[in-house]
């Protein structure tokens, strides 16, 4: 649960809410799990104060500092700083696998196959001497590959959209 304060009428609103919540949750035979519930408050107020957790069928659910959601972390403060260090770290942890192999000289086609493990684009692709790939052909490269599935799939919805057109083997093109 996430509560964004301005004043005290906002925390009154969002304590009212969660009540509404749990009983609606109880009324339509739907079990809230407690212990997996965080809530986190980004107060905007002037005078912060202390809050205490919320109370759910007579449990307190637990206050954190920070959360992840869809793979963002957010935290009480409304800055990503956590975020991007995670980030940071997490890319920095898998560039330097590819730092130590050419450090060691290794084979290049074992970079390009950790490199496409990896999917980390355009800094790995530096790393290991890669020319990185224009937007426009990543995206054109995409469009072909679907087209492709498309037009070679017969109970495809949109196969009788395309109809491939006959050109040489080194560059497919496909009638929309």
């Amino acid at each position: 649960m996430l509560a964004l304060l301005c004043d005290f009428v906002s925390y009154q609103s969002y304590l009212s809410s969660v009540v509404r919540f749990s009983n609606w949750c109880s009324n339509d035979f739907l079990h809230l799990n407690v212990s997996k519930t965080k809530e986190m408050c980004i107060d905007f107020r002037r005078n912060r104060t202390v809050i205490s957790p919320i109370v759910i069928n007579g449990e307190p659910v637990e206050q954190v500092d920070s959360f992840k959601y869809l793979g963002v972390i957010l935290d009480e403060k409304n800055s990503f700083t956590k975020h991007v260090t995670a980030v940071k770290k997490k890319s920095q942890q898998r560039l330097h696998v590819l730092q130590k192999l050419r450090a060691f000289y290794v084979d290049p086609l074992l970079h390009l196959r950790l490199y496409r493990l990896l999917k980390i684009s355009h800094v790995s692709a530096k790393i290991i001497g890669l020319p990185t790939p224009k937007f426009s052909e990543i995206i054109d490269h995409a469009m072909l590959k679907k087209a492709r599935v498309v037009a070679t799939e017969s109970d495809h919805p949109l196969s009788t959209f395309f109809h491939v057109l006959p050109v040489s083997k080194e560059i497919p093109l496909y009638k929309m």
